[in-house]
C-alpha cells in the first residue's frame, strides 16, 4: 500500500509551470489596462460634457425664441395702441368740450339781485355791519351745505346784523329760511354789552337758482329808420 504526499505544496501528478517572463512584461499589462480605463473615463467625461452643453445650448435657443416671440407680441400691442391714437384723441376733445360746454351753461348768479332779496326784509331798525358773498367755481360740483339736512349749495352770503330790536331780526331770519331760493341758513345769535342783539347768518344758495334772465334780442331797425 502507497500514500501519495504533496511534494513542495503541489498536488501529486500536478504539471509544473514556470512563468519565465520578466516583471516587466506583467507591469506593462497591468499598465495597458490603466491607460484603458482611463481612456473609458474621459470618453465619458466627454459625453457628460458634450450633453451638458447641448443642453445649454437648447435652452440659450428656446429662451431665444420666447424672447422674439413676447417682442413681437410687444410690436403687434404698440401698432394697435398707435391705431387707436385717433380714437384717445377724439375722446379727449369730447371731454374737453363738455367741460367749456359746463362752464358756458352754468348757473350764474345775479348778485345785486340776489343781495336786494336778502336786505329788503331788513326793517330801519336793524343796521348791516358787514355782508359777504362767495362762490364756486361753474364746473366743481356744489359744495353740501354746512346744516346736517341742508342740500348742497353753489355760493355762500355772510351777514351781520345788529339791532335793538330782537324780533325783527328772528323775523328776518324766519324769512330767509323760507326762501326757496336758500337750500338752508346758519345763524348765530348774541346779546352785546350795550343791551343791542348781534346775528351773524349764513345763507347757501341752492344749486337750482337761475338769477340771471336771458335778454331780449332788440330788433334790428328797418330801413328809412322806421321800425
Amino acid at each position: 500500500m502507497t500514500i501519495d504526499l504533496p511534494i513542495g505544496g503541489r498536488p501529486v501528478g500536478a504539471i509544473p509551470r514556470v512563468d519565465l517572463l520578466p516583471g516587466e512584461v506583467r507591469e506593462q499589462a497591468s499598465a495597458r489596462s490603466m491607460r484603458r480605463i482611463m481612456l473609458l473615463l474621459i470618453v465619458l467625461a466627454v459625453v457628460i460634457v458634450g450633453a451638458g452643453f447641448g443642453g445649454a445650448q437648447f435652452f440659450v435657443a428656446s429662451s431665444a425664441a420666447g424672447l422674439d416671440t413676447a417682442n413681437q407680441q410687444t410690436q403687434q400691442l404698440i401698432s394697435q395702441q398707435s391705431a387707436y391714437a385717433r380714437v384717445r384723441a377724439l375722446q379727449a376733445a369730447v371731454q374737453e368740450a363738455d367741460a367749456l360746454d359746463r362752464v358756458t351753461t352754468a348757473t350764474q348768479i345775479d348778485w345785486q339781485a340776489m343781495l336786494s332779496e336778502v336786505l329788503a326784509p331788513l326793517p330801519g331798525s336793524v343796521d348791516v355791519g358787514s355782508i359777504q358773498v362767495g362762490s364756486q367755481s361753474p364746473i366743481d360740483a356744489p359744495d353740501q351745505s354746512q346744516s346736517p339736512f341742508g342740500q348742497a349749495a353753489i355760493a355762500t352770503i355772510a351777514v351781520d346784523l345788529t339791532s335793538t330790536d330782537i324780533d325783527a331780526l328772528t323775523t328776518w331770519l324766519a324769512t330767509m329760511r323760507a326762501d326757496a331760493t336758500f337750500a338752508s341758513v346758519t345763524a348765530l345769535q348774541a346779546q352785546n354789552a350795550d343791551g343791542t342783539w348781534h346775528l351773524g347768518a349764513t345763507l347757501f344758495v341752492s344749486p337750482t337758482v337761475t338769477a340771471l334772465a336771458t335778454p331780449t334780442p332788440t330788433p334790428a331797425p328797418t330801413a328809412g329808420g322806421q321800425g
